[in-house]
């Protein structure tokens, strides 16, 4: 879990939801792959700004307040990270190590939450970040009401040959 202390907690007080359409089921995945679901839990904190994934350190996509994405990962062990923009948490990403089974489903949603106090400077806002790894039957019930929206990557492995050979 990340934290960030920030002296204007109004900022958190504004959002962007989501906007897609709501959930419907993702492709079976191909074979040797996983499908992966990323949700993105709806509160106040950063709700302003999106929220940048990547598997692997491929970029999978961006989710605002509500939204979620799947992506297809190959089995195996990948680190899933989230990060914000530069200007809300110097860039500081947050990540989960996760094991996939091929033909498996999987969930995983950024949780985020905030704590005012009181400090010598006035009052502060601490902000809290964090990937979750969610049984399936809870992250399947809770992601039925949130919003698709598209990754941009929705292939990991494909994008990963891709910038791979745009390298060499």
């Amino acid at each position: 879990m990340k934290y960030v202390a920030l002296p204007l907690a109004a900022l958190s007080l504004c959002g962007c939801t989501a906007s897609g359409p709501l959930y419907q089921d993702a492709p079976t995945p191909p074979e040797g792959k996983a499908l992966v679901y990323i949700y993105r839990e709806a509160t106040k904190t950063f709700s302003w700004r999106q929220a940048w994934f990547s598997v692997d350190n491929v970029e999978v996509g961006e989710l605002y307040n509500q939204g979620y994405m799947w992506a297809y990962v190959p089995a195996g062990v990948h680190i899933l990270k989230q990060e914000w923009p530069r200007d809300i948490t110097h860039g500081r990403p947050t990540d989960i190590n996760i094991v996939l089974q091929a033909g498996r489903t999987y969930y995983f949603k950024l949780r985020t939450a905030s704590s005012i106090y009181p400090s010598g400077r006035g009052v502060m806002m601490e902000e809290r970040w964090e990937i979750l790894d969610m049984a399936p039957r809870l992250g399947s019930s809770e992601i039925a009401q949130y919003h698709y929206e598209p990754a941009e990557h929705p292939d990991v492995a494909a994008a990963a040959d891709k910038i791979s050979s745009a390298q060499h």
